[in-house]
């Protein structure tokens, strides 16, 4: 399959995905979740921050196998201003992609637009 067809398959599955309350994934950080799927690490849940409810901050879990990847790519694309977390799931445990200071909104989402420039480069690179 070309790498065209597999951007416009999971771009396309991404734009059905909803979650529990029928949500679908927030426009903001949805080109993140698709390249981050692309180049093979697996997303959970996600969202691009909210000022009236929830966290104020950007985040995507993943699941727990794409850590070591993950955290190789951020730091051999020398991305600051990231952190991995570990969360306890009622299946076991996931990981959260989240900005170190969570209070400069702005900032977050501009190291979450960094990662996934330099995801597409990976993906259309290969």
């Amino acid at each position: 399959m070309t790498r065209k067809k597999r951007y416009e398959l999971t771009k396309s599955s991404a734009d059905k995905l909803t979650d529990a309350i029928g949500c679908k994934i927030d426009f903001k950080i949805k080109e993140l979740v698709v390249y981050l799927n692309l180049n093979k690490f697996v997303t959970f849940a996600s969202c691009q921050g909210h000022r009236s409810h929830g966290l104020r901050y950007p985040w995507i879990d993943f699941d727990i196998k794409s850590y070591n990847g993950l955290f190789d790519f951020i730091k051999r694309h020398k991305i600051v201003g990231l952190e991995i977390k570990l969360l306890e799931s009622g299946d076991g445990f996931v990981m959260r992609l989240q900005p170190v200071d969570k209070t400069r909104i702005k900032a977050a989402r501009d190291i979450f637009h960094m990662l996934e420039k330099k995801l597409s480069k990976s993906f259309w690179n290969k």
